[in-house]
């Protein structure tokens, strides 16, 4: 089976559990009606998955020691029912559904990188009288072009500027702009900025959608003229630019790096705490200039360029394009050390992270919902039994402290 078939398999399997507990998107939800009615197959699954002792049947039934083993165990049942798919329906179909169960239904899994160890009881410390650390959720402010600053996150739906010809439009979790018709107006910039802990949608002047994550911003015009589009981001987004062939989309990145296209769907990551800025290709084209000589790459869907401060821009190619749009789709998919997975947990709990002892380098791989409490990500973590974690009141920063240690 192939990979990208195994992919869209997990991603519908968390959107069946998104549908199930209430939490889907209305973009999402749509992906996984059109899943949904591709075939009788999809149809009857998905019927299936609403029958609550069906998918208890399905989890008494897989016999699992532990996330890691299972997972691996599905992806290998997957793969190899889907060679004999026309001459075992059934099979197949339940391989499926247990994908849906380990991962949709809320299943969580982490794993020490190339040295497993037994799974001890975690220790996770949480002092007197501090309650967990909730997730993030949805919210911006909106600055306009006069100064003036909107908390969009304690607004209800409707028109919540006027600008010159333009309106902006709150609606469900996300922000538009429509023009007046005839009016050309004068142009002004908004900047919409998301804070730590939180993350929020944007549909720009041309149709163009943008996912803003936590501790980013966009600047960008309330209205695009003829044959120009350009917009400007700190942190990270998402973009789903709408095409147009007399008007280029350009991207500027931290001021350092542009991204050029015509009509695509990427991600781009530019966060000041990071070491360099990635972006990643979904679909389309896109050129992307930036480096030590200011070169130019034209990438392809499943690459990602990488710019270091200091180095030449550089291609890489075959991404893990689902890790990298984990944070879109509401979840965490981590790979990397255990600063690099907490620099990420900061920015969405919004809090401050601290190092005790000997903390080392050691890869750490693994994904659960970010919708978790804070304790209930460490707690996995804790699995691996190499890191304990300790959360705190909160200090003199205002924010809630996480202390790593050995």
């Amino acid at each position: 089976m192939k990979d990208q078939q195994l992919d869209e398999i997990l991603r519908m399997a968390r959107l069946t559990a998104g549908k199930l507990k209430g939490t889907i998107t209305p973009e999402e939800e749509a992906d996984l009606a059109q899943w949904v009615a591709r075939n009788k197959h999809n149809h009857q699954l998905f019927g299936e998955m609403q029958d609550e002792e069906y998918r208890s049947a399905l989890l008494a039934d897989m016999d699992r020691p532990d996330a890691e083993t299972a997972l691996v165990k599905m992806r290998a049942r997957i793969k190899r029912y889907e060679k004999r798919r026309r001459r075992t329906q059934r099979r197949w179909r339940y391989s499926i559904a247990a994908a849906m169960v380990l991962l949709g239904g809320g299943a969580s899994y982490f794993f020490l990188q190339k040295k497993p160890s037994p799974a001890p009881v975690p220790s996770l410390s949480v002092s007197a009288g501090q309650q967990d650390i909730l997730p993030g959720r949805n919210g911006a402010i909106l600055t306009l072009s006069d100064g003036s600053r909107i908390t969009l996150d304690s607004l209800g739906n409707g028109i919540v500027a006027r600008q010159g010809s333009t309106k902006a439009v709150l609606s469900n979790g996300s922000l538009s702009y429509t023009a007046e018709h005839g009016t050309a107006g004068k142009i002004g910039y908004n900047t919409m900025t998301t804070p730590r802990g939180r993350q929020f949608r944007l549909v720009l002047p041309d149709g163009s959608r943008v996912w803003l994550n936590a501790a980013s911003s966009i600047r960008y015009p309330t209205i695009f003229t003829a044959g120009e589009r350009s917009v400007e981001v700190t942190g990270e987004a998402y973009f789903e630019v709408a095409p147009d062939e007399e008007a280029p989309f350009k991207v500027e990145v931290n001021g350092t790096t542009e991204i050029e296209v015509l009509g695509t769907d990427f991600n781009v990551s530019a966060y000041p705490d990071e070491p360099d800025i990635r972006t990643t290709l979904l679909k389309g084209s896109v050129k992307v200039t930036g480096g030590k000589e200011n070169r130019a790459l034209v990438m392809r869907p499943g690459q990602q360029t990488v710019v270091a401060p200091g180095e030449d821009i550089s291609l890489l190619k075959n991404v893990n394009v689902s890790r990298t749009l984990a944070w879109k789709e509401g979840r965490f998919e981590f790979s990397g050390n255990i600063r690099d997975i907490m620099r990420q947990i900061a920015r969405w709990y919004d809090v401050e992270v601290v190092y005790e002892g000997d903390v080392s380098d050691r890869a750490y791989g693994g994904a659960i919902s970010k919708y978790e409490n804070v304790s209930r990500v460490l707690e996995m973590l804790e699995l691996t039994g190499s890191i304990h974690f300790k959360i705190e009141k909160q200090t003199a920063s205002g924010r809630a402290k996480i202390t790593v240690r050995p």
